[in-house]
């Protein structure tokens, strides 16, 4: 009888630069939620806010 490997335990560690550091919950219409999966989901919300340029912010 050969022994098998070990296989690792768990789920595999994300790289560091993709760990999610806050969660963000947002109330959709279901019309909204369907569009959004269709677009791609988080991933393409995350690209669309990584290419967003930023307003000034306006003073006070």
């Amino acid at each position: 009888m050969t022994a098998q490997p070990k296989r690792p335990r768990g789920r595999p560690a994300v790289p560091p630069d993709q760990r999610a550091v806050h969660d963000v919950h947002l109330r959709l219409t279901a019309d909204l939620h369907a569009k959004l999966q269709r677009l791609g989901g988080a991933t393409w919300l995350r690209e669309r806010i990584a290419q967003a340029r930023e307003r000034p912010q306006q003073p006070e």
